[in-house]
């Protein structure tokens, strides 16, 4: 997703395409080629301006803190759930894998999604890099 701020409007731009109810067709394909485009002209046009890659920051931090505090759920309830005696080692390794497989997943989606500044000239294509590594 693209979103051009200036001081009066803004203007949300998606790589994806409402193709019906449920179907949305994803056309990054033909979007990054763009979104480079657009970037390098508002440099050129406007070369003190500020580009922003990841969630708005006052999106970004309550939506880590929910994501924190549903992995702390996930992590109680597992806790919470009874072991049989005669399982407990297998119950114990799918709870400690279910938990540590969460871990990397919050780590990254924390890491991709960060507020930060970026150059287009230079760090663009690694932004979509980013994107790309689902």
């Amino acid at each position: 997703m693209l979103e051009l701020s200036g001081q009066t409007s803004r203007v949300t731009l998606s790589n994806m395409h409402f193709a019906g109810i449920g179907n949305f067709e994803d056309r990054s394909e033909s979007f990054y080629p763009f979104l480079w485009l657009i970037a390098l002209g508002v440099r050129r046009e406007s070369p003190h301006a500020v580009f922003r890659a990841g969630e708005r920051p006052e999106l970004y931090w309550p939506l880590l803190a929910f994501a924190i505090g549903g992995l702390a759920l996930l992590v109680a309830v597992l806790w919470a759930l009874p072991i049989g005696a005669e399982n407990a080692g297998t119950a114990a390794l799918i709870k400690g894998i279910v938990i540590l497989g969460s871990l990397p997943l919050l780590a990254g989606w924390a890491w991709k999604s960060r507020p930060r500044e970026f150059d287009p000239e230079h760090d663009l294509d690694e932004l979509v890099a980013i994107r790309g590594e689902r």
